[in-house]
């Protein structure tokens, strides 16, 4: 009964199955195995019959499977347990699983499952598996490369669960994923911040489509400007929302700070007083004038823009053209133009130009200051300049000028011969130091009129014998005048000098004085002086006084015979004679005119009371 189950239960086995039995050598080594039964489904899967195959080798048969036999057969008869390997059949291109046990001491069977479908579901499997982790893992690069905070959240049951941050994200706001992911909104951000993020979310899944837009939200502790993108994607029946914040808080401050910035030139250039115009630098178009410009050019806006720089400014075209390009290219910032105004007058004006706006556009823009007035003022200041140089120049005292400290700004060439300094040299050095001056009689310094006029604001004088000890420590006698510079506002900014050199003046004055009571001739006092002194002699404490008087006599005869310069140097003899015997409070003197023939001479003598 059981051998006849037995033989039923192989012969409706679903799988392949063989009985098999070892061959020994001579030494009791198994060398190999034979099959001994096979049942129907092993002949229909390897296409065999059971009489072919019966007591042939199985080694031989399971070689095309590459299955080392001598191992299977090791673990079978030495450790009598059962093998299961994975064998594939190249020839018919199939993977069965093998079991292998001992069913007889020398008797195993094997089963062969075909496992074929079961292996290529499981390299699907696997497939999918490793594309599921490639994705994962691009997914994870993708939002963990970007700059961008992005997360992926879940949508449903009308709400929003997150599933993944990435690191900037993290980054942005101190949410870690560990923290958020399976929460919603509410969860995470509270009742009133939660509350408004869903609602966000939600309007790429109402409206269908994927927006992008701009989001403040505040967030680790700082208010953050997003640039938003939410995108849909929905994969086996599951909404899902991928949300990309591009932070643009530095952005939005600075376009803030840029709009404030034209704010202000729009204002600057629409309330300003300058003219203001900007100019095509090629063609020299006028692309557009403030207020100012417009009233001074007595032209409407709208006319200006119609009109070419070139119908206002009275320059030659090709000089202009010249001029802006210079501009443009920065080379020349600073242009004075004559200017036609609407009414036909000219007016010079000062532009200050310079290029703006992109290469591809390029705009002058110039500030215009109407200086007409200022240039005629120029001319003749420089007029006035050039007439008090002249006249410095030509001047014949020495004038110096000093700044309110009292350092000197200017010498002219008099000045300088006298103290020998150069204007160059004395520029900026304080008036004590270039001019020394001291008393002619004491030797003491003589106080700075510099000085004086700073404290006193008046004109002021030299005093009499005062020298000027210059450069090369040669004394001049000079004369002066200092007087204050003062401005419209009667404030003085500076003192101005004149002096000369007197010293051949006071030689002149000297020798006039000595011949007004002297005699030309003889040296000895004239009658004009013997007159007065007799005046102030005449007093009783000049009493006793002796007076000799005497004449040469045959002068006349001398002049005659020997002639007039005989006759002279006769009276200067008898001169000498009366001067050596004059005492030191003597008086000797020649009573007659120097043109006369008189020789009458007088000594007069104080006698000095004992």
């Amino acid at each position: 009964m059981m051998e006849r189950l037995s033989n039923l239960f192989i012969h409706q086995f679903p799988y392949a199955l063989s009985c098999n039995q070892f061959v020994y050598d001579q030494k009791g080594n198994v060398v190999d195995c034979i099959f001994l039964e096979l049942n129907p489904r092993f002949e229909s899967t390897f296409e065999v019959n059971q009489k072919n195959l019966t007591g042939k080798s199985v080694n031989s048969f399971f070689k095309e499977m590459l299955l080392d036999c001598h191992d299977l057969y090791d673990g079978l008869r030495r450790f009598k347990k059962a093998e299961q390997k994975e064998v594939y059949f190249n020839q018919k291109k199939i993977w069965f699983h093998l079991d292998a046990f001992m069913i007889d001491k020398d008797v195993f069977a094997v089963i062969l499952r075909d496992i074929t479908k079961e292996k290529a579901i499981l390299n699907e499997v696997v497939q999918k598996k490793k594309e599921l982790e490639d994705a994962r893992n691009n997914l994870d690069f993708v939002f963990n490369s970007t700059q961008d905070a992005m997360f992926m959240a879940e949508y449903k049951n009308d709400n929003f669960y997150y599933i993944f941050l990435n690191a900037a994200h993290e980054k942005v706001t101190g949410l870690r994923n560990n923290d958020i992911v399976g929460k919603t909104p509410i969860e995470v951000w509270g009742e009133d911040v939660g509350k408004n993020l869903n609602e966000f979310y939600l309007r790429p899944i109402t409206q269908n489509k994927n927006l992008i837009t701009e989001e403040t939200l505040y967030t680790n502790g700082k208010l953050y400007n997003f640039l938003t993108s939410l995108s849909i994607a929905i994969a086996s029946e599951h909404q899902y929302i991928i949300v990309s914040r591009k932070d643009i808080t530095e952005y939005k401050e600075l376009q803030q700070t840029h709009l404030a910035t034209l704010n202000r030139l729009q204002a600057m250039f629409r309330d300003h007083n300058a003219k203001m115009l900007i100019i095509d630098p090629v063609t020299g178009k006028i692309l557009d004038a403030n207020p100012a410009a417009c009233e001074f050019y007595g032209y409407e806006k709208w006319e200006l823009l119609r009109m070419n720089i070139q119908e206002i400014n009275m320059l030659p075209a090709l000089e202009t053209a010249k001029l802006r390009k210079s501009a443009f290219e920065r080379k020349k910032e600073h242009f004075i133009f004559p200017h036609r105004l609407r009414n036909g007058e000219i007016r010079l004006v000062e532009v200050y130009s310079c290029p703006i706006g992109e290469r591809e556009e390029p705009q002058l823009y110039s500030i215009i200051y109407d200086v007409t007035d200022r240039e005629t003022y120029r001319k003749r200041l420089f007029h006035e300049k050039e007439l008090l140089d002249t006249t410095l120049r030509s001047i014949g005292d020495g004038v110096i000028t000093t700044d309110i400290n009292g350092k000197i700004t200017v010498l002219n060439k008099v000045a300088e011969k006298i103290v020998g300094w150069s204007s160059e040299e004395a520029g900026g050095m304080d008036f004590e130091n270039v001019f020394i001056l001291k008393n002619e009689e004491t030797g003491e310094p003589v106080e700075s009129p510099i000085k004086k006029v700073l404290e006193t604001g008046k004109i002021i004088g030299l005093v009499n014998h005062t020298v000027l000890i210059n450069k090369k420590g040669k004394r001049i006698t000079i004369a002066d005048s200092a007087a204050p510079i003062k401005n419209e506002n009667g404030e003085i900014f500076g003192v101005v000098m004149v002096f000369r050199d007197i010293r051949l003046e006071k030689a002149q004055r000297n020798k006039i004085i000595f011949l007004s009571y002297h005699d030309a001739l003889t040296g000895l006092y004239n009658r004009r002086f013997i007159e007065e002194e007799i005046l102030r002699l005449d007093m009783d404490k000049s009493i006793p006084i002796s007076v000799i008087m005497g004449d040469v006599n045959g002068l006349k005869i001398t002049n005659d015979v020997f002639g007039h310069e005989t006759g002279d140097e006769l009276l200067k003899k008898v001169s000498e004679v009366f001067k050596e015997t004059c005492g030191a409070h003597d008086i000797a003197a020649r009573w007659g005119e120097m043109n006369s023939c008189c020789s009458s001479l007088i000594q007069i003598s104080i006698m000095r009371r004992k």
